[in-house]
């Protein structure tokens, strides 16, 4: 605990991370809307999965070699 200028404790501040909360572990996923998230889906992508023409990208050209193999064995030059 932290002290104040006259010597005396404060106490924490805040709650514990796992105050209040009612689900532990995981979720239900029985209970899902498919055909809301179909459509989402829908929505937002094309017919090949790819963002549509109306969704903004924030980073276009970020990570385009992402699933790449960018790790090459280094080649010996002829000298």
């Amino acid at each position: 605990m932290a002290k104040t200028a006259h010597g005396g404790f404060t106490p924490p501040k805040g709650n514990p991370s796992g105050n209040g909360r009612d689900q532990q572990g995981e979720q239900d996923l029985t209970n899902r809307d498919i055909e809301r998230e179909e459509q989402i889906a829908d929505d937002y992508t094309d017919d090949n999965e790819e963002p549509a023409a109306n969704v903004r990208e924030l980073h276009p050209n970020r990570n385009v070699n992402k699933g790449e193999d960018t790790n090459k064995p280094n080649e010996k030059l002829d000298l």
